[in-house]
């Protein structure tokens, strides 16, 4: 018990430090145009910034397909690497739900719901005062 759920909070910080460390290249060193990413991963999170809201509007798979790539790209290194565990695994679950996450951290109390609320005031997941 215990250890699973020291594995479930590790796996917290290395998603939350992982989807810090791509939201910071890509607004850093990301470019629209590149090929492939650009237009469908970069774009999306740099425009993000402007019109914040506007991002919730896409389907599922136009607003989360880009970081599912990344996931998915990681988890075949970490499977190659020898490094794929209970741990990774559920970083890089956690990661592939980076963005319903920080969306979460846009809406109001109210329409997170109890539950996401109360992991937020926690600071499990991230709240609208953490994302400002």
């Amino acid at each position: 018990m215990l250890e699973g759920i020291l594995t479930l909070l590790l796996a917290l910080y290395l998603a939350a430090f992982g989807s810090g460390l791509a939201h910071w290249f890509v607004d850093r060193y990301g470019h629209p145009k590149w090929p492939l990413i650009g237009p469908h991963f970069i774009a999306l999170t740099q425009r993000h910034h402007a019109y914040p809201l506007e991002v919730f509007t896409l389907s599922v798979l136009r607003r989360n397909g880009g970081i599912w790539g990344l996931v998915l790209c990681a988890g075949v290194a970490l499977w190659g690497l020898g490094w794929l565990n209970p741990l990774t695994l559920t970083a890089l679950f956690i990661g592939a739900m980076a963005n319903f996450i920080h969306g979460w951290a846009h809406r109001s109390r109210r329409a997170n719901g109890r539950l996401i609320s109360t992991l937020q005031r926690t600071g499990l997941l991230q709240s609208r005062r953490h994302h400002a």
